[in-house]
C-alpha cells in the first residue's frame, strides 16, 4: 500500500489559478509600460502648456495623451479582463 501525499497533489483549478495569476502579472506589466510611455510623453506637453509656450498642435497632443492615459486606467474594467484586452491606441 503506497502513502499519497495529498498536499503535494496539484490540481486544474489549481493550475488555471496559477495560469490567470501569471497572465495578470504579465497584463499589470505592460499597462504599466504603457503608462510609463503617456507619463513621459505627457510631462514636456504639461509643462509647454503651464509656461505658456506650447503650440496649438502641442496642446492637441497633450489632450490626447491625457485622453490616452484615462483609457488605460479604465483597461482593467473591460469585460473578458485579462484574457481579453481591448487596448488603446496612443497619440502618434
Amino acid at each position: 500500500m503506497s502513502n499519497i501525499d495529498w498536499s503535494q497533489v496539484v490540481t486544474k483549478e489549481m493550475k488555471e489559478a496559477q495560469a490567470l495569476e501569471a497572465l495578470r502579472t504579465q497584463v499589470n506589466q505592460e499597462l504599466q509600460s504603457r503608462r510609463s510611455v503617456a507619463d513621459q510623453s505627457i510631462a514636456p506637453l504639461a509643462d509647454a502648456v503651464e509656461f505658456g509656450e506650447a503650440t496649438p498642435e502641442e496642446e492637441a497632443l497633450l489632450t490626447q495623451w491625457k485622453q490616452y492615459r484615462i483609457l488605460l486606467t479604465r483597461v482593467p474594467k473591460q469585460p473578458g479582463y485579462p484574457q481579453s484586452i481591448d487596448w488603446p491606441v496612443p497619440p502618434t
